[in-house]
């Protein structure tokens, strides 16, 4: 109890803390998440995880990389597209945490992810993602079709960011 007490008196101090932590795992299937995951039929994939963290809550330094191979996709809902060839990197370096590539393919359609984010202010992380999209299905069910294309960019800070780019429909049909 005693030694509780300055936290007690200075909550905030726990910020200032120091710790150290260290997430290793080889490539391994990624079995374990379907059942974690009621809206996925059918998982095929592996992930790996090398990453450490140092230094306080306030002011955290992060190395390492996390990637994940995903082949295939299959969402138990028929309207929902399959995904193939998943692949995602993932880094960090000191204060800033990169989505080296994000890439996806959806019936037939294609997604490209990257970007960063600065954790220097934990309060305000600032980021900057950029989305690509090619003859993407966004909407399909009994109603109507849909593919888009689109160059999207989000900047900013979680109170004041900027989204600009472009979204066009490529493809569509009413039923």
């Amino acid at each position: 109890f005693m030694c509780a007490m300055p936290l007690l008196e200075k909550p905030d101090s726990v910020m200032d803390l120091p710790f150290t932590a260290e997430v290793k795992l080889d490539q391994r299937s990624l079995d374990f998440v379907k059942p974690m995951v009621p809206m996925l039929q059918d998982l095929k994939g592996a992930a790996s995880i090398d990453l450490k963290a140092d230094g306080t809550a306030r002011s955290p330094h992060i190395s390492g990389v996390v990637e994940l191979d995903v082949p295939d996709v299959t969402p138990r809902d028929p309207d929902l597209p399959l995904v193939k060839n998943l692949k995602a990197r993932i880094t960090g370096d000191g204060t800033t945490v990169k989505l080296e590539t994000l890439h996806a393919m959806a019936a037939g359609g294609e997604v490209n992810v990257s970007g960063s984010c600065d954790l220097r202010d934990l309060k305000q992380p600032a980021f900057d993602v950029a989305l690509k999209a090619r003859d993407l299905l966004v909407v399909r069910n009994e109603g109507m079709s849909l593919r888009t294309d689109a160059d999207i960019t989000c900047k900013g800070v979680p109170t004041k960011a900027n989204v600009t780019g472009t979204v066009g429909l490529t493809r569509g049909r009413v039923f």
